[in-house]
C-alpha cells in the first residue's frame, strides 16, 4: 500500500499481489503459524544489542528477522538490503529474489 502511495506500484499490482498471497495460503505454500510474541520481542532486543551499533537496524527489520529465528527458519526472503544484511549476520540464509 505504501508503494501505491509513493507511486511505485499501481493499485492493480497491489490487488494481484494480495490475490497471489491468498492463493498461496489456500494451496498450503504459505502456512500461518502461531508465535510467542514475548520470544520474538526478546530475540529482537538481542539482535538490536548485538548488531544495531554497527549497522542499520530498523525496528521492523529486527522484528522480521526475530520472527524467522524464533520460528526456526533457515531461509529468509527480502528485497530490502539492510534487512538482508541483518538476516545474514543473524545466521539466516538470504534468498536471491528478482527485483
Amino acid at each position: 500500500r505504501q508503494k501505491v502511495l509513493r507511486g511505485e506500484a499501481a493499485e492493480g499490482d497491489l490487488a494481484r499481489t494480495f490475490r497471489v498471497f491468498d492463493d498461496d495460503c489456500i494451496q498450503g505454500r504459505i502456512v500461518r503459524r502461531g508465535l510467542s510474541w514475548e520470544a520474538v520481542f526478546a530475540e529482537a532486543e538481542r539482535l538490536s544489542r548485538k548488531f544495531a551499533t554497527a549497522r542499520a537496524c530498523r525496528a521492523f527489520d529486527l522484528v522480521h528477522v526475530a520472527v524467522a529465528l524464533v520460528s526456526n527458519l533457515r531461509d529468509f526472503a527480502t528485497l530490502d538490503e539492510d534487512q538482508a544484511r541483518l538476516a545474514q549476520a543473524a545466521g539466516l540464509n538470504v534468498l536471491e529474489l528478482p527485483a
